[in-house]
């Protein structure tokens, strides 16, 4: 299974750079992560940062639906991304 996007909740990014939550739609995303936080960085850190380009398109309260470029494997995104939830294809 893959996951094709991701619901984000955005609103400490919102309060930090004091926007309005409409503002974000269409910006293209990227979660940050780093080779201390994989254990074979080999394995995946290249794949993950070149598949790990995502756009906002829609925003509900302070939750964003992100939609992947490149869908990522269910385990490597429950892996990495622990706080988001899923969207699948």
């Amino acid at each position: 299974m893959k996951v094709i996007g991701y619901y984000y909740n955005i609103k400490d990014i919102l309060k930090h750079h004091q926007i309005k939550s409409d503002e974000l739609i269409g910006s293209t995303v990227q979660l940050c992560f780093s080779k201390n936080d994989i254990e074979n960085p080999e394995d995946i850190i290249e794949e993950m940062l070149n598949k790990n380009i995502a756009k906002i398109i829609s925003i509900n309260q302070d939750i964003a639906k992100i939609m992947l470029e490149y869908p990522i494997p269910e385990n490597v995104f429950k892996k990495y991304y622990l706080e988001e939830i899923p969207i699948y294809e």
